[in-house]
């Protein structure tokens, strides 16, 4: 049984920004994601302010894990679109590769599908990584997901990544791969604990894309990913129709 599944662990959503002027939870939120980063200060503050939505994993003594979202329009083509940022997310070092991260990503799955059911406009999720686990969690559990394993993508997905490269500003408009963001996140460096385990993460699963797309996660560069919610029989979607059924959450 994963942590998460576990009966003392209680999921909270906390909504429309309510959680930004709490400075006792932002301390522990960092807390929680400091050994994974050379100054979990900077990464945190930086998405506790983009973010509109918090997940936490709560158990006896308080959260265990979180992660951040937001909801956004992005300009594809003319047109606006609906977008989800997948946002910054971490556990405790005792609560990692046990699940818990998951169940805070099935949440936030079940929130773009009530979204997109309820405005009827197909969502685009989106972030920007430079880990393999984020990436094969998102190539699990949801559709469209660009790019490829192999570094390929379609003319669709670029023209949305070249929307979102817009967005995040003049200095990372699209030139080369799509997909490959060069410098986005300069300032942001991981543990040598955490570079580590996501080595050992590479090793186990021959995981080698950002290899063959030139992703330095020391010189800040960052693989965008795009995607699509699934539906009908996907099992992705029958979870999340589960769990919205059965609750399991609460609303902050």
């Amino acid at each position: 049984m994963s942590s998460a599944d576990e009966p003392h662990t209680q999921i909270r959503a906390i909504r429309h920004g309510q959680f930004r002027n709490d400075l006792a939870l932002r301390d522990c939120c960092e807390a929680i994601a400091a050994p994974s980063y050379v100054d979990a200060s900077a990464v945190l503050g930086r998405e506790w302010a983009r973010c509109d939505t918090l997940y936490l994993a709560c158990g006896p003594d308080g959260p265990n894990a979180f992660y951040l979202t937001r909801f956004d329009i992005v300009e594809v083509d003319g047109q606006w679109k609906p977008t989800m940022y997948l946002g910054l997310s971490a556990a405790r070092d005792s609560e990692k590769d046990r699940g818990l991260a998951s169940q805070l990503y099935a949440h936030g799955v079940i929130d773009a599908m009530r979204w997109q059911h309820h405005e009827g406009d197909p969502l685009i999720l989106w972030t920007t990584t430079a880990t393999p686990l984020v990436y094969t969690m998102m190539r699990g559990h949801l559709i469209d997901v660009a790019p490829d394993p192999d570094g390929g993508y379609s003319a669709a997905s670029a023209r949305i990544a070249s929307a979102i490269r817009r967005e995040l500003g003049p200095a990372y408009a699209c030139s080369g791969h799509p997909f490959v963001v060069k410098g986005l996140a300069e300032s942001t460096r991981y543990s040598q604990r955490e570079v580590a385990r996501l080595q050992r993460a590479k090793d186990r699963s021959g995981f080698r894309l950002f290899d063959q797309l030139g992703v330095d996660e020391t010189r800040g560069d960052r693989l965008l990913i795009t995607a699509a919610l699934p539906s009908g029989s996907h099992p992705t979607a029958v979870r999340a129709q589960q769990m919205s059924a059965h609750g399991g959450w609460e609303e902050a």
